[in-house]
């Protein structure tokens, strides 16, 4: 790791230049999917989801599998600068401990006593590429960042 920085429950690692991000997170998890899709794309390479659901502002196509369900997500956001919509990549992993998904060189600074925590990888230009989120040892989500 190049850095890591610590706050409250929330962990953000810089890798070394170079790095693959499939040494540090199991993104075999979102099976063959990659950041930036949209409905679409998704569509065309998977089929019709298992199920489509919505909240407030942001709809979502899932697709189900033994070890994960994976989520290709339309999600608006509004920042000083406008509104705009963003193409989110969720994999929520069944039963999966932080120790099956994470690089040990990440998982020996998870406090494993903390009732959740926040992983973030950065990529190279400093923006989070993968986020995970932990409830205590099991991986709850991982967004996979463009």
């Amino acid at each position: 790791m190049k850095s890591i920085e610590f706050y409250q429950h929330w962990l953000t690692i810089k890798p070394v230049e170079g790095a693959k991000l499939s040494d540090l997170v199991d993104t075999t998890l979102f099976h063959t999917f990659l950041p930036g899709l949209n409905f679409e794309n998704a569509k065309g390479l998977y089929g019709n989801p298992n199920n489509i659901r919505n909240d407030e502002h942001n709809q979502y196509y899932e697709y189900w599998y033994d070890d994960a369900r994976i989520e290709v997500g339309r999600e608006e956001y509004s920042d000083g600068s406008g509104n705009g919509i963003d193409w989110s990549l969720y994999s929520y992993p069944s039963k999966k401990s932080y120790n099956d998904i994470l690089s040990p060189a990440i998982t020996k600074y998870i406090d494993s006593r903390k009732k959740e925590s926040t992983i973030q990888i950065l990529n190279p230009d400093g923006d989070v590429q993968v986020l995970v989120h932990i409830i205590g040892k099991r991986v709850d989500y991982m967004i996979w960042y463009k």
